[in-house]
């Protein structure tokens, strides 16, 4: 089971913030579940080396998900619907 970290910081600008997004607490978490889920290491920011990850969400949305590792906890810090480019690299990934 993955542990994340959640707080009124990072849920404003992952949830409120953008509610075109139509991100929730749960969408979020759930596309590091997703079994093709990939990432990257991502910018140093603040001293912090953040991570970008791709993934489905629980509404089979192919989505984008900033984040760090705090603590062994993820902490997603942003997400978004992935543009039509990246979501036809998901979808080859996921025919291979």
């Amino acid at each position: 089971m993955l542990d994340f970290d959640w707080d009124e910081g990072n849920t404003k600008h992952a949830i409120e913030d953008y509610p075109e997004r139509q991100n929730t607490i749960e969408s979020v978490q759930s596309i590091f579940e997703d079994p093709m889920f990939s990432a990257r290491i991502g910018k140093i920011i603040d001293g912090e080396q953040r991570y970008i990850g791709l993934g489905k969400d629980l509404n089979q949305i192919i989505k984008i998900v900033v984040f760090v590792i705090k603590e062994e906890k993820l902490r997603p810090i942003s997400c978004w619907k992935a543009k039509e480019k990246v979501k036809k690299l998901y979808h080859e990934k996921e025919e291979s």
